[in-house]
């Protein structure tokens, strides 16, 4: 119990992240925003933190607070996929294209076997008037297992 865990150690950072991630997985985007920022005060390099909360201004439509927050995370774990995937989507959301396929490729890079990053490639080359590639990544993201809903 995460509460408890808390009450017991009120400067345990995980405690407040994990919390967070709970509260995030019932949609309590605001109690969730709270625990990361806790997190993050209590332990400043904490980088799934800020990735976390990243993903909840993003859900909020804060895209220059998630930017922010994914940039964070890739200065404290420059091995981290998912927030070269997510600020891919954030360059894609404000039209820069390039920014996005060289996050997306750099995802990939790190992930492979993650279908999702290659359909969001697939769209920006879409978007760039690259049917070919857009293509060849849509097949690889189906070749593993994802399709958009």
């Amino acid at each position: 119990d995460y509460n408890k865990a808390i009450e017991l150690n009120p400067t345990f950072a995980d405690a407040y992240f994990s919390r967070g991630e709970v509260y995030y997985d019932q949609s309590e985007l605001d109690k969730a925003l709270t625990d990361y920022n806790k997190a993050i005060e209590l332990n400043p390099t904490f980088a799934n933190a800020y990735y976390s909360r990243g993903i909840v201004y993003y859900d909020q439509s804060k895209l220059d607070k998630a930017l922010t927050d994914y940039n964070k995370t890739i200065e404290l774990n420059p091995e981290e996929w998912r927030a070269y995937y997510s600020r891919g989507i954030v360059y894609y959301d404000q039209s820069e294209l390039d920014k996005a396929l060289t996050d997306y490729n750099k995802a990939i890079e790190l992930n492979p076997l993650w279908g999702q990053i290659y359909y969001w490639r697939g769209l920006t080359f879409q978007q760039i008037g690259d049917a070919a590639k857009a293509e060849a990544d849509y097949a690889k993201a189906k070749e593993l297992g994802y399709e958009p809903e």
